[in-house]
């Protein structure tokens, strides 16, 4: 962040009539870093979804890491394969086109998995926090009426009860 500053007060001195939104605040070098993984102009293909595009990267860079966190790592085909699977599974319990997925899972692994997987099922995902309280839970589920609740084993026994199928990231 300081670097940022120092950079924005060297441009503001060079061109003190310049407007603010024309000011450069990234260090050339790490703009340039930025660039190196995805050269210097990136296009996204809009004729495709998300899941499209993972798929096609997955297929691509099967063993490349696609996820980290603390200690664990997913490359990009298990990361494919595991939210394939749960997708499958999401499936079974209804979910596709504008059918929401409340998920309810605790920053890890899984819930990159979880969302990926409500994605290649067609559905919409509502994230919800597990740590709120219960009531605010019921809520949120009644208000929402999702089709399936995503969650895992720590979490499982604060969800209500409701109309709706439970799912276990475990379980895909």
């Amino acid at each position: 962040l300081a670097g940022h500053y120092l950079t924005l007060l060297e441009a503001v001195v060079a061109a003190p009539q310049a407007r603010l939104s024309a000011l450069e605040m990234v260090p050339p070098e790490e703009r340039a870093r930025l660039r190196e993984p995805y050269g210097e102009r990136t296009s996204i293909a809009m004729d495709r979804c998300l899941p499209q595009l993972f798929e096609e990267r997955a297929a691509a860079t099967p063993d490349a890491p696609a996820l980290r966190y603390e200690d664990q790592t997913l490359s990009y085909g298990e990361l494919n394969r595991r939210a394939n699977r749960l997708a499958h599974h999401l499936r079974t319990h209804g979910v596709g086109p504008e059918r929401i997925v409340a998920v309810c899972l605790e920053r890890s692994i899984e819930l990159v998995v979880g969302l990926l997987a409500v994605l290649k099922a067609g559905g919409a995902y509502l994230p919800i926090d597990p740590a709120c309280p219960p009531e605010r839970l019921a809520y949120m589920l009644e208000d929402a009426k999702p089709v399936a609740v995503l969650t895992q084993q720590s979490v499982r026994e604060r969800i209500p009860q409701g109309d709706f199928a439970r799912v276990s990231v475990d379980e895909g």
